[in-house]
């Protein structure tokens, strides 16, 4: 990958040494200047049809969008001032706080709220309890983009973060070891299921190693705030059994009617959801895969 240009190190050492309260600042402006952009408008308005498009359509689709650049640039800037995203509050730590000790826990989240600081909040509410993330191996390389490395900087903030090279086996050691385990259910997959009202692909593999290891599935989700400047609050739910459900689509289908009311709840939230997934036509076919603008 190519090394950044002078102007762009520049604008990033401008970004980490701007002062913490000035970010709020700077925020406005980026979503102000994002909303004037036509493109970057209409891409907004994409996002957040997706989310709330057949579900909510009620909803002031436009309002939602203006909202969903501005968490945009919240998430852009926060991750260049880590210390305020480990600080969200945690409700709920007891399911991962008071669990069995003799058994492993998969901690399921997806890209809403401020989700790159869920493991050191995690960590601080639960006295230093210590999260195993899984991550896409291009962010721990030497040539990764330098936003990359600052996001996961900010990833394994409060826990340790291994690459998907580790494979299957691998992240199942790390559950028999009796360890909290990280994953993203929104990510690239091949199993077909529903969510926000859309047929979807992605992936399952959280909800398989919870089944094959006899482990607790432990879902996170995010809520806003109490006002538009503070972090937002992290829910960890009750677990579900793997025991409890006869199929993995079944426990899959419980947690996901869980991140869903989340997302419906606030969906400028979402951080880029249409990217996520692998969404399919009206014939049932896999449409492109869409990568973010800005």
């Amino acid at each position: 990958m190519a090394s950044p240009t002078p102007v762009q190190r520049a604008v990033m050492a401008l970004r980490r040494w701007t002062p913490m309260f000035l970010v709020p600042l700077v925020v406005r402006f980026r979503a102000f200047r994002d909303w004037r952009n036509p493109e970057r408008r209409r891409l907004a308005r994409e996002q957040m049809d997706f989310v709330i498009g057949e579900l909510r359509p009620e909803a002031d689709l436009d309002a939602v969008a203006k909202r969903f650049v501005e968490r945009n640039a919240w998430r852009g800037e926060l991750r260049w001032h880590p210390a305020p995203l480990a600080t969200q509050e945690v409700r709920g730590i007891e399911h991962l706080r008071d669990r069995d000790p003799e058994r492993g826990c998969v901690l399921i989240f997806m890209h809403h709220g401020q989700y790159d600081g869920l493991a050191a909040s995690v960590a601080r509410a639960g006295g230093g309890m210590e999260v195993h993330g899984i991550v896409h191996p291009r962010m721990m390389r030497e040539d990764a983009p330098t936003w990359m490395k600052q996001h996961f900087k900010v990833l394994a903030g409060g826990g340790t973060m291994h690459s998907t090279d580790i494979g299957s086996d691998g992240i199942t050691q790390l559950v028999l070891e009796k360890k909290i385990v990280g994953l993203a259910l929104d990510v690239p997959g091949r199993s077909a299921t529903r969510f926000l009202g859309r047929d979807v692909i992605g992936s399952s593999g959280a909800i398989h190693l919870a089944r094959g290891t006899n482990s607790p599935l432990v879902v996170a989700t995010s809520s806003p705030g109490p006002t538009w400047s503070s972090m937002p609050v992290v829910t960890i739910h009750p677990p579900l059994e793997p025991a409890d459900y006869e199929t993995a689509d079944d426990l899959r289908a419980a947690a996901l009617k869980i991140q869903e009311d989340a997302f419906l709840a606030w969906p400028e939230g979402a951080d880029w959801p249409r990217t996520r997934w692998t969404r399919l036509d009206e014939g049932g076919q896999p449409l492109p895969e869409e990568k973010p603008s800005f």
